[in-house]
């Protein structure tokens, strides 16, 4: 098959004999370029580069009208450009353009500030070469050495620095300084410090344990927030070392409760999904074991070696923990409904009642060891069936629905059946801690905006008094509120249409 080819190609060979007879000539023609028998063929018409081409004649006409140019300007900045290249040789600010061999082609080069010649050394200084930069940015912050604390001696606690101390799951798992807080005595040590954080907070912003900040007030919220990054850091340690004791108990109970205050949800969840149910039935499943003495304070207190145990046992007596709570174990009740409040606030309902289920049904304690091996053929037997069921095979729940009745109230009275937003503002007002105040005003605007809804299908116009009850606002705050949202106060009546 002949290999196509253009008119203009067709008219030439027409017009006198081609150079290349054959494909294989014509590569043996390019390939032979050099060799003296080779004579350059006439490329006939077109255009071209080089002696003899049209850009060879442009670029004569534009130097010569460049040469008899007489513009002050023009010359004043050549003149200026060349004398900026002198001065500063390497910038980047101009280039150079330099001429290849052949005619009619330019090639830009570039040049670098930096001086890429240079080698780097162990000697090299900063500036000697480009390699040579700093590298701070990468350096592990990690303490070169850190002292052993000693609870067997008399020295001050301030030689040693808790500050510097370092998280276990950022830094640990190299038997060194990150695993720190995985030590016993380190980690009452560290319970220590951070109490003493505390009183400087509430001292330094004139506050009260247990109350809750106002949203405007920046600084104090932000140093809540640091003393529950100093929690966080004691609960990882109280997890890697497999502490369970009323001493980790307290961690995260308290951890939770400075979550709250500050406003942290995901350390929130963190601590209360820790408590509930895993560490409080854990400590229940060492009771029932024997492994724990349940009149004890604390069990902390086999593993550690220290001379000064009461000093320790009498110290951490003394920390911030509710006075009711200090009676008792723990406060597993208290921190369960607030389990189940921030699932019904934050995650939902559904979720709500799935945790509420699991928490409050009875589990079988024991299993058969053979299929069928309690079936008898006596059908009074089987009368006594449930009897033998409670005596033998379930245990109790894991708390009982009467104790947390508070939770499942709320959760009914905001479901989508049962909407009561009077009462819900109620329980709110009256039987709530401080800290399920907190948790239930992250959904306290839903609550409003869905009873501003039922208002406005269910009225054309209403008392300010039964809307101040209804949406759970005082009355300095109803006419603001309520012209947000399209609606008009007027001689004591809210007009919703």
């Amino acid at each position: 098959m002949q290999r196509y080819q253009p008119p203009h190609a067709r008219q030439r060979q027409r017009n006198g004999q081609s150079q290349y007879q054959t494909r294989a000539e014509a590569q043996n023609g390019r390939q032979d370029i050099n060799a003296d028998s080779y004579v350059r063929p006439d490329r006939g018409p077109g255009p071209r580069s080089g002696s003899g081409s049209y850009s060879e004649g442009y670029n004569e006409n534009v130097n010569a009208r460049l040469s008899t140019r007489d513009d002050r300007s023009y010359t004043h900045n050549i003149q200026q450009n060349d004398q900026y290249r002198q001065q500063r040789p390497n910038s980047s600010s101009y280039s150079r353009y330099t001429i290849n061999d052949r005619p009619g082609l330019s090639t830009y080069n570039y040049t670098s500030k930096k001086d890429w010649s240079t080698i780097p050394s162990k000697n090299t200084s900063k500036n000697d070469g480009v390699f040579a930069s700093p590298a701070g940015d990468i350096k592990p912050m990690r303490l070169n050495k850190i002292k052993k604390f000693d609870l067997d001696s008399n020295k001050d606690d301030g030689e040693f620095d808790f500050e510097l101390v370092q998280s276990v799951s950022r830094s640990g798992g190299d038997g060194k300084e990150g695993d720190l807080l995985k030590d016993w005595e380190i980690q009452e040590k560290y319970r220590e410090f951070i109490e003493k954080k505390i009183t400087k907070h509430h001292s330094t912003f004139n506050t009260t344990y247990h109350k809750a900040p106002k949203p405007e007030a920046k600084d104090e919220i932000e140093s809540l927030g640091s003393i529950v990054l100093l929690f966080r850091k004691l609960r990882e340690g109280v997890v890697a070392s497999g502490r369970i004791d009323t001493f980790a108990i307290e961690v995260f109970e308290s951890s939770a409760r400075f979550s709250i205050l500050a406003n942290n949800r995901p350390q929130l969840m963190s601590s209360l999904s820790g408590l509930v149910p895993g560490l409080y039935k854990a400590l229940n499943n060492r009771y029932d074991n024997g492994k724990v003495n349940p009149n004890s304070e604390s069990v902390y207190h086999s593993h550690s070696h220290s001379q000064n145990g009461e000093e320790v046992d009498q110290q951490l007596n003394n920390l911030s923990i509710c006075e009711e709570e200090k009676k008792k174990k723990d406060g597993r009740k208290k921190f369960i409904i607030l389990f189940l409040l921030y699932q019904l606030v934050i995650i939902g309902e559904n979720e709500f009642w799935s945790n509420y289920h699991q928490l409050t049904q009875s589990s079988r304690k024991k299993k058969l060891n053979r299929p069928f091996d309690d079936i008898t053929s006596n059908i009074d037997d089987f009368k006594n069936f449930n009897q033998i069921e409670r005596n033998g095979t379930t245990e109790s729940p894991f708390v009982a629905p009467s104790s947390i009745a508070l939770a499942v109230n709320i959760a009914r009275i905001i479901s989508p059946d049962q909407f009561d937003p009077i009462r819900y503002f109620q329980l709110f007002n009256t039987q709530t801690t401080e800290y399920e105040k907190v948790i239930l005003s992250w959904g306290e605007d839903r609550i409003r905006q869905r009873a501003w809804e039922v208002l406005k299908k269910a009225y054309m116009a209403c008392s300010t008094e039964w809307v101040v009850k209804f949406l759970g606002l005082n009355e300095g705050e109803v006419e603001r509120w309520v012209e947000e949202r399209g609606g008009k106060v007027e001689g004591g009546l809210v007009k919703l249409r």
